[in-house]
């Protein structure tokens, strides 16, 4: 804020006198400090030392701009700041080994890691300084010192900040592991709980009621003669208000802090097995001028999902296919035209779906749950007895569904790993257990394994879909345990335009490549579209919608089913890749060798440039380059659950390929040669 910055441009400003008078018989004869100027300085300490008075400035300026004052003082006064930012310098070099040598050792245990407990030669020099505001700064460990650096640097080049409030931010960042969001992340209750992270437009935000009221009436307007949606939402609302997640705000209670009434909309999606009505609140709504809720946040965190092909990658290696789905709930009551008499407010006392901080709080506080608990039963490993290794295998489940958390959920979808059809029980009560520890609900689970399915209880919400549903977007069948793959581009009477084609083209959903030889035509004619004069809703002349619809017809294709596990090799991973290249397009395919033979496991494609053509065998180079990208996107994808070694095949057809490979791994200086 506004005040914020006064006040800590006002102390550091003050630094060199609180340095003085702290130290004043090591320092008066190279600060200046005499009989005539001591007074003054006490006088600028008394003002900044008493809370509310504004005279502070006006007694700091007077003494810099006193005739008393020598030239000699403010040069004085000059070196002892720049030798402070050399001693900030210094121990942030010190700090930067430290990081350097911890990064080929484990990380610290909780409580140990943390610059307070540090030596106490890495303190600074402290000066009274007000309360920091919180700042939402990223956590490392040892092993991400480089990027730490890259992130700590920007506010090193703030030359607002004094030097030692900038230590004491390099302090509050290095707090915790990496993964421990905020400092104010706790476990009370069984649950944690954490703070939205705000910014300094927080302070300009309104309660925003009349804009919600307005949209509370809209809503029933529009859902209000349907007795099933609105049933269906005051269940949502009730097994909300049941959990605890949301409380009734009592009549004229107010509040210290911050109020914002949030717009709410219904959602729904009669295909979704678990969640066929949602509750979705409106955070990013606003009114002119003035802010909206997710704008006064800083940023929506950092991204710790996964990338979809990476996972579904992983689950294919997967014997038997076992998923859960973390409980939520969300916001509101409509059940009767709003009026002012019968308004119902309530208040959230979880974390809401719709504000962009809630996803990243999610799961990173899954995240810092493994971690730590991981941690504990790394701590506890021993040689165990005969008697112990029921127990220890019991802990081995437990690290197994932790690293689920890590490496295969995505926000509320979890997927474990199972060897055998036999440990899906053992998967599911050690699951159950898990999130119960963490004060969640994991339910809605659905397996391979349709028998197990069935014997879950369905009441409570446990036995999920049987047959066809979806993972992570991609249609799956549990019976036949295989993936579904359609591609159907509907037609319509209305012509085709560039927006049309693009939408089309764009609404096939193909994460893992299995459409790129069905796809690539549409892709070039589209190219071919976009190099012509159209606009964007001009109708195709009669030769192009004609070969539009020949193309597109082409393209149809109901139901292929490709088998979603593939074997796991019991020695390396043997990877093989195939790239080609032409003047119409790129593409690269990965497979697995197993023992039964290769498998599909991921291909990608790219049009070769039309503007400015290249020569095949650069476009071979360039297939090559997207091709070894791939390879080890997967390979990446494999070892977060497979700690082994990997074995690479890489083929082409263009040998001279081959003479630039050799020529560049010889002389490396001729790098740019290969047009790359």
């Amino acid at each position: 804020s506004a005040t914020f910055r006064r006040v800590i441009t006002t102390k550091r400003n003050a630094l060199p006198q609180l340095k003085a008078t702290r130290l004043r018989g090591k320092l008066a004869s190279s600060l200046d400090v005499t009989k005539d100027t001591a007074k003054k300085w006490e006088s600028a300490l008394e003002a900044l030392d008493e809370d509310g008075k504004d005279t502070a400035t006006d007694v700091l300026v007077k003494y810099f701009t006193d005739s008393s004052t020598e030239s000699k003082s403010i040069a004085a006064i000059e070196a002892d700041v720049k030798e402070r930012l050399a001693d900030l310098d210094s121990e942030i070099a010190l700090l930067n080994r430290m990081l350097d040598a911890s990064s080929a050792t484990p990380a610290a245990t909780s409580g140990t890691d943390t610059l307070t407990n540090l030596p106490n030669h890495l303190a600074p020099n402290t000066v009274p300084l007000p309360q920091l505001t919180t700042l939402t700064l990223p956590k490392f460990n040892g092993m991400d010192h480089k990027e730490f650096w890259t992130v700590f640097s920007d506010l090193i080049d703030k030359k607002e900040l004094g030097d030692a409030t900038k230590l004491r931010y390099l302090e509050s960042t290095l707090e915790g592991k990496a993964f421990e969001l905020f400092r104010h992340l706790r476990k009370r209750d069984g649950s944690y709980h954490a703070r939205y992270a705000f910014n300094e437009q927080l302070e300009t935000l309104t309660d925003g009621f009349s804009q919600a009221w307005i949209r509370l009436k809209q809503l029933y307007r529009k859902i209000g003669d349907n007795p099933e949606t609105l049933a269906r939402i005051q269940q949502i609302f009730q097994k909300q208000l049941d959990a605890g997640q949301m409380e009734v705000v009592p009549a004229g209670e107010g509040s210290d802090g911050v109020i914002r009434y949030i717009p709410l909309q219904v959602v729904v999606k009669e295909s979704s097995e678990t969640t066929p009505y949602r509750v979705v609140i409106d955070a990013s709504s606003r009114t002119k001028n003035e802010p909206s809720l997710n704008d006064c946040l800083v940023g929506p965190g950092e991204n710790l999902l996964d990338h979809i092909p990476q996972m579904i990658t992983r689950l294919r290696l997967h014997h038997t296919l076992m998923a859960g789905d973390i409980e939520k709930a969300f916001l509101q009551d409509p059940s009767q035209p709003p009026s002012m008499d019968n308004l119902l407010i309530l208040r959230y006392s979880s974390a809401a779906f719709g504000i962009k901080q809630s996803p990243y709080i999610l799961m990173a506080t899954m995240r810092y749950h493994a971690g730590k608990r991981e941690e504990r039963l790394d701590s506890e490993d021993r040689d165990p007895t005969d008697e112990e290794m029921e127990e220890i295998s019991d802990l081995n489940l437990e690290r197994m569904i932790l690293r689920g958390l890590t490496n295969n959920c995505y926000v509320d979808n979890c997927f474990f790993e199972c060897d055998e059809q036999s440990d899906l029980p053992r998967v599911f009560a050690k699951a159950k257990q898990v999130f119960r520890a963490m004060g969640m609900n994991i339910r809605a689970f659905f397996s391979s394994d349709n028998d197990f399915i069935r014997s879950l209880e369905k009441e409570n919400g446990d036995q999920g879909p049987i047959g066809r549903t979806k993972i992570l977007g991609l249609p799956y069948d549990t019976t036949t345990d295989s993936w579904i793959v359609q591609c159907s581009l509907t037609q319509d009477d209305k012509p085709a335009t560039k927006r049309r084609i693009l939408s089309r083209l764009a609404a096939v959903f193909d994460p893992m490549g299995f459409l790129i030889p069905l796809l690539l035509p549409l892709k070039m004619f589209l190219q071919k579209v976009l190099m012509q004069s159209y606009g964007w809703d001009q109708p195709l002349s009669e030769e192009d919608q004609l070969e539009w619809v020949k193309l597109s017809s082409m393209v149809e294709m109901k139901e292929l089913c490709l088998p979603r596990a593939i074997s796991v090799p019991t020695g390396p991973f043997q990877l093989v890749l195939f790239t080609d290249g032409s003047h119409a397009a790129m593409g690269a395919v990965v497979y697995l060798w197993t023992e039964a033979g290769p498998r599909f496991v991921m291909a990608r494609n790219q049009l070769a440039p039309s503007r400015s053509p290249k020569t095949t065998p650069k476009l071979e180079l360039q297939a090559l380059v997207i091709g070894m990208n791939l390879l080890l996107y997967v390979a990446k994808a494999i070892s977060k659950e497979h700690r082994r070694r990997f074995r690479f095949q890489v083929f082409t057809d263009a040998t001279t390929l081959l003479h630039w490979i050799r020529a560049y791994s010889v002389d490396q200086a001729n790098s740019k040669s290969l047009g790359v």
